[in-house]
């Protein structure tokens, strides 16, 4: 009987928690953030930020496959710009809000660069960067656009945060997103739905208790766990689930950047990667994602550029802060980073030989990729 009781308030008060929590009441402001209840990125995560009214919207037309879109046709993909390319080689710019940019267009790569006498007499970069987008994203779009272009200099850009982006079927708006099948990737999620209502209302968060995920989410609750004072069960839960989850992000990327890489160098492309950190990043020594990506990088013989690296010793020579990088309302370069980086950029591709006056590197296309460990 006292278990019964037990057991019938507890689903009692849930219920009443969570009519309470969606009536969108004003005392219950407090308890309408989605990361009480779920980790930022997860699934679960974006569909409570959309049900509990969060500031960003999907998009009101989604693209069928894309999800949403950026500077580009929508329906051909080709860049808004592609007629200033004239007789210039293009320059295409993938990536996620940190290649668009959070700054005005004029203080972004497009910007800096398309003005600069050095690069510009031969060259005419496109912004492809979405912002929001996962790796998967980028690969879709560059799979999409990049056959529009003749002999394209590619610049395939990531924050390390976009590695997670990738294993999501949802992030403001419903996205594609890729599954293993055995050893192959099989997209998944398309045709995006044309109604973002009907796709939440059709795809709920897995979430049984409210109550209890508030409490597991609680920073006690994560602090006990870590601590002495747990059985060793419960321990190994709570500390397994995110190496599982990082097991399945690395598998996931790890076949799209080789999918990426297998093409750019089946086309016989010049390309570079370049790796951009949020500043939290800077601040630590290791990083897996970032080391992880590095290693990957780096057994394939893929060149590539470290936005840590580069902020890092430019801070040092300079006596600067690491905050002076960075916008300090949302985490994203300022317009002094993207100058350091497009800088780097330029010197880097001017100083590739064209491919047309040296070896075609014939050998590199049937290159053998390398499968990393973690």
């Amino acid at each position: 009987m006292a278990i019964t009781s037990v057991v019938g308030a507890a689903i009692v008060a849930e219920l009443a928690f969570r009519a309470a929590l969606f009536s969108g009441i004003p005392p219950m402001k407090r308890y309408r953030v989605p990361e009480l209840y779920a980790y930022v990125e997860s699934d679960d995560y974006w569909k409570l930020y959309f049900m509990l009214d969060g500031k960003y919207k999907p998009a009101r037309t989604p693209h069928p496959l894309l999800g949403w879109v950026g500077d580009f046709d929508r329906r051909t993909y080709v860049h808004v710009e592609y007629a200033r390319i004239e007789d210039k080689q293009p320059v295409l710019l993938y990536g996620d809000s940190f290649a668009s940019c959070a700054v005005a267009p004029k203080d972004c790569f497009q910007g800096i660069l398309n003005t600069d006498p050095e690069f510009s007499t031969k060259h005419f970069l496109l912004n492809y960067g979405v912002g929001g987008y996962g790796v998967d994203q980028i690969f879709l779009l560059y799979q999409e656009s990049i056959g529009h272009y003749s002999h394209p200099f590619v610049i395939v850009s990531m924050l390390t945060d976009d590695l997670d982006r990738s294993v999501l079927s949802v992030r403001t708006g419903q996205k594609p997103f890729y599954q293993l099948v055995g050893d192959r990737l099989v997209l998944s999620g398309v045709p995006i739905d044309p109604s973002p209502e009907s796709f939440f209302s059709k795809h709920r968060p897995r979430i049984t208790s409210y109550l209890l995920r508030m409490f597991i989410y609680s920073d006690a609750f994560q602090v006990w766990v870590h601590s002495e004072g747990p059985p060793w069960r419960i321990k190994n839960h709570f500390r397994t689930e995110p190496l599982r989850m990082r097991s399945r992000i690395e598998q996931i990327n790890q076949h799209i950047i080789l999918e990426v890489i297998r093409d750019l160098r089946r086309r016989e492309l010049d390309f570079v990667f370049v790796i951009f950190h949020p500043p939290w990043a800077l601040a630590v020594h290791h990083d897996w994602r970032d080391e992880f990506l590095v290693r990957l990088l780096e057994a394939n013989d893929v060149p590539y550029l470290s936005s840590k690296l580069i902020v890092k010793r430019h801070a040092e020579r300079h006596q600067a802060r690491i905050e002076d990088y960075y916008l300090p309302d949302n985490g994203h370069p300022n317009a002094h980073q993207n100058r350091i980086i497009a800088d780097e950029l330029k010197r880097y591709l001017l100083a590739r030989a064209p491919r047309t006056t040296r070896q075609a590197d014939s050998s590199v296309a049937a290159t053998e990729l390398v499968v990393t460990a973690r």
